[in-house]
């Protein structure tokens, strides 16, 4: 939705195409907007970033708030490697929403990325997204390490090629997408949804399993 321009303004448009933002949403609520460059890509813009285009513009906008998300996400493995299983369950609002699947030869890192990418890439729209996960790799990944090896071009602190870094990348291509956060819960500990995520992945293994497809 494109930003409702004050006529005297217009000029200052110039301004943003220089940057290659074309049609931006502002969320009135957190200050977190899309951005569309030339090619028609969209982004997510920052606080900042949305803060100093109504400065420059000084016009009045319309925008859509982004959708709130409750992500959670679990992966199970039966020997590692072994047959794996990885799940989703999303909240928005009222709305729940759950998906699983599984590998016939996985590990148990490779389950928890699964089910966190699956569950990013199953939103159709930008949003702001709570992911709830138990595993400290996922959460660490996402919140502390991923920069870095992105900086150091996909290789850890030993200057080692980052393990499991197809799935990160998928990761990562969901961070630029979403205004995404992610957090630790503790497993079987009693969380109505982060129970449910284990039971589907679990019941993943047992499909593939009966399917006669696990190694």
């Amino acid at each position: 939705m494109p930003l409702q321009l004050a006529q005297e303004r217009a000029n200052q448009v110039l301004v943003l195409q220089t940057a290659r933002v074309g049609h931006v949403d502002l969320d009135p609520v957190g200050g977190i907007g899309l951005q569309r460059d030339a090619l028609g890509a969209w982004g997510l813009l920052t606080k900042q970033e949305s803060y100093e285009i109504k400065q420059i513009l000084g016009a009045t906008y319309t925008g859509r708030v982004m959708q709130e998300v409750l992500l959670y996400t679990d992966g199970a493995c039966s020997g590692n490697p072994g047959p794996g299983g990885w799940a989703w369950v999303r909240l928005e609002g009222e709305r729940q929403q759950e998906s699983s699947g599984g590998d016939a030869l996985t590990t148990n890192q490779r389950m928890e990325l699964e089910a966190a990418a699956e569950g990013l890439e199953a939103l159709t729209e930008p949003a702001n997204v709570r992911l709830i996960s138990d595993s400290k790799y996922v959460v660490q990944g996402l919140n502390e390490w991923m920069d870095g090896w992105i900086r150091n071009g996909w290789r850890n602190a030993s200057r080692k090629p980052v393990a499991n870094q197809d799935l990160w990348q998928r990761l990562q291509t969901q961070r630029e997408r979403h205004q995404l956060t992610a957090e630790w819960t503790r497993g079987h500990a009693g969380n109505t949804h982060n129970e449910r995520c284990d039971q589907l992945a679990v019941a993943a293994i047992e499909q593939l399993r009966a399917r006669g497809d696990a190694c």
